[in-house]
């Protein structure tokens, strides 16, 4: 006997009120576990520890704590949370304490009443995991749980006695089945008003990892993280793959090796008026159109091409321009959100003349990187650099990168203070934050305005649906520096990305990340094979892919479901142009036809499809038939019952007795005292003794 069914058979050698208990533990658990990622350390293990404990004594049938105990587990867990958020209000306070007081009242559940709260609260729970996360498999996850949940509600209200699991979950299910359809109608017209339907979040919620400010490691931790950032969808032509930068935080001014991108109205060291006048924007050249889905960021960056001259229109959020050629928006963006832009590679931007601003972005700390000074200066000696511009100087110091032995990893160890001194003359070595940072300094030092750029670089064409992906591990830092205008209007802001002077498939491969060997992935290949383990990587990149298409799937048609799709539904419907009032017509119009189609249904239902309703009226047109006077149409089992034993009390015969026997049984399964008890089976044998009773006729 295996290990499972011996366990199958213990637990149902459990009484009824035991398996109920350890049924809904498992349930809890799983509605509760997704919560463990965003609690306090602390939480997830107390949590356990009770429902652990609640299962041992279902399982041992032993009574349940003394009150006395609950009040110091309630104390904990209230005390724990105060010293984890210094509050008891407030999304994630208030989650934690629903989370570990839903496991705490498990301990207490004595009455039927206990069972409710905990029936309520478990549904609380699967709302609540929402709030942290709106992607495709937390809503597979839920829907598991909430379908074991209700299982465990029917199952509360079955009469006394074993009763089969599958046949609870198949009256779950069911119950799921016929809510669908108002649930979908309700999904499609119901208004959409944020941010109820834009679910806000904390602080901690989204990790794009690019941020206004750097230190030297960020964006080398960010790209070991292959989640999605965002996916882009061309229309028509595609931007070719180095030419693929998607614009983030313009980081201007560096202080103690960290740096940073002031406010638009904090920027102190800015002269009046120098930002407007760097914000002129010319573009040419054929346009790139395409639509971009962004995912939460808690940030105000809408990521788009160089350069983008008209805002994208984003639904609950206003955009606004940023002289640093970027689209804001006007609050964190804390939820899926999908845009359509319009950008031209080929373009010209920033002041025509030097300004204030353009000489702030020569400034470098004092006393940091002597001897990247140094190097400057001896430049700037040679006669051929004396009088250099800005892209002269670029190419020189690009193929010093290409020639010199420079190397693109992502682990080239810590920096100190003076990281470009580490790195133009010590490392010679490391991630693109390093060298594109190292080389605005150099920049800098050779007295061109200069200033690093993040954002994301690359991505991936999916074959299932033909979207560009763009993973966290796209982030990417370069440079732009400044040449004045000529004649032709060439100069202004220029991008410069110096990492792919050292890696240059960084910026034309898919596979752009430095890697090494790992002891686990030998192995593999060591005992498998090359060409076994490369079909199991090509297999697995299939699947990833699939399941990135799906997820796409869900993101656009479910989450990024919007007011104006819900207006061009009644569009098409006949509404010219349609409003608020409009779609709440249509909601109420619906809810009352939902109403009324709902009342007939079980009218008829209750007429036509209630087993002991047919038997009876059955047994009325048998009566007539066999000849015995019926007075009342609706007349009920009992005035049948005593029809037939007025009519035949002298001659009674077993045909008559059966008769007789039956009526008085049906009278007894709908208003008998356990009525309620077994009805289907009840019914079932009504059905069996009903089909045997012979009938007699006039």
């Amino acid at each position: 006997m295996s290990k499972v069914s011996f366990l199958s058979k213990l637990f149902s050698q459990l009484p009824r009120e035991s398996q109920d208990a350890l049924f809904l533990i498992g349930v809890i658990s799983c509605v509760l576990v997704p919560h463990f990622s965003h609690l306090p350390s602390w939480a997830p293990i107390y949590t356990l520890v009770l429902l652990v404990w609640r299962t041992i004594l279902a399982w041992q049938g032993r009574t349940l704590p003394h009150r006395a105990w609950l009040l110091v587990l309630l104390a904990i867990a209230v005390g724990g949370t105060w010293w984890s958020f210094k509050t008891l209000v407030g999304k994630d306070a208030g989650v934690t304490l629903i989370v570990i007081l839903l496991a705490l009242k498990t301990l207490e559940a004595k009455a039927k009443r206990d069972a409710y709260v905990i029936f309520f609260l478990s549904f609380f729970c699967i709302l609540s995991q929402f709030l942290y996360s709106q992607s495709l498999l937390t809503a597979l996850s839920m829907t598991v749980a909430f379908v074991g949940l209700l299982s465990a509600l029917v199952q509360a209200h079955m009469p006394v006695g074993n009763v089969s699991w599958r046949q609870t979950t198949g009256i779950a299910l069911r119950m799921m089945w016929w809510g669908s359809p108002i649930m979908l109608v309700l999904f499609i017209v119901f208004p959409r008003i944020a941010p109820l339907w834009g679910l806000p979040n904390g602080g901690s919620y989204g990790k794009t990892g690019l941020s206004n400010e750097m230190r030297m490691g960020n964006l080398a931790s960010l790209a070991q993280d292959d989640s999605i950032a965002l996916r882009v969808l061309f229309k028509g032509k595609t931007v070719a793959q180095s030419q693929a930068y998607f614009r983030g935080p313009v980081l201007d001014w560096l202080n103690d090796q960290t740096w940073r991108s002031y406010p638009l109205n904090g920027a102190a060291h800015y002269p009046s008026n120098s930002l407007t006048n760097q914000s002129a924007l010319q573009v040419s050249g054929p346009a790139l159109s395409y639509e971009v889905t962004l995912e939460p960021q808690n940030k105000p960056w809408l990521m788009v091409l160089d350069a983008t001259p008209m805002a994208p229109a984003v639904n609950n959020y206003q955009t606004l321009p940023s002289p640093y050629l970027q689209w804001l928006t006007d609050r964190p963006i804390t939820e899926l959100i999908r845009y359509k832009a319009v950008s031209y590679s080929q373009y010209q931007y920033g002041p025509a003349v030097p300004n204030g601003y353009l000489q702030s972005q020569i400034d470098l700390p004092e006393g940091l990187n002597p001897r990247t000074r140094d190097w400057a200066f001896e430049i700037r000696k040679n006669p051929r650099y004396a009088q250099a511009n800005a892209q002269e100087l670029s190419q020189m110091l690009l193929q010093h990168l290409n020639t010199q032995g420079y190397v693109y990893t992502l682990d080239p160890g810590s920096f100190g203070n003076h990281s470009a001194d580490e790195f133009w003359f010590d490392k010679k070595q490391g991630f693109c934050e390093h060298i594109a940072s190292s080389f605005v300094i150099l920049m800098r030092a050779l007295g061109v305005p200069s200033r690093l750029v993040t954002g994301y670089q690359g991505g991936v064409i999916n074959p299932n649906n033909g979207y560009w992906e763009v993973r966290q591990s796209d982030a990417h830092a370069w440079a732009e520096i400044w040449q004045k205008p000529d004649d032709k209007g060439n100069g202004g802001w220029i991008r410069v990305d110096p990492t792919s002077a050292i890696a240059p498939e960084r910026v034309v491969s898919q596979n752009r990340l430095p890697t090494k060997a790992h002891p686990i992935a030998g192995a593999v290949n060591n005992l498998l094979g090359p060409s076994l383990s490369s079909s199991l990587v090509n297999w697995g990149k299939k699947i990833s892919q699939q399941w990135s298409a799906l997820n796409n799937l869900w993101n656009q048609n479910i989450l990024n479901y919007s007011q104006n799709q819900q207006f061009n539904i009644l569009k098409k419907l006949g509404f010219s142009q349609p409003n608020w009032q409009d779609l709440s017509f249509v909601v109420s119009g619906l809810i009352l036809l939902a109403l009324l189609g709902f009342t007939i249904f079980h009218y008829w239902q209750g007429k036509q499809h209630d087993p002991w309703l047919k038997m009876l009226d059955q047994s009325r047109q048998l009566t007539q038939l066999a000849g015995l006077p019926l007075e009342q149409a609706h007349a009920s089992p009992r005035a049948l019952a005593l029809l037939w034993q007025k009519q035949y009390q002298n001659k009674a015969s077993s045909e008559t007795l059966a008769i007789i026997e039956f009526l008085l049984a049906m009278e007894n399964q709908r208003y008998g005292a356990n009525s309620s008890a077994n009805r289907h089976l009840a019914i079932q044998k009504l059905q069996a003794q009903f089909k045997k009773i012979k009938w007699p006729k006039q």
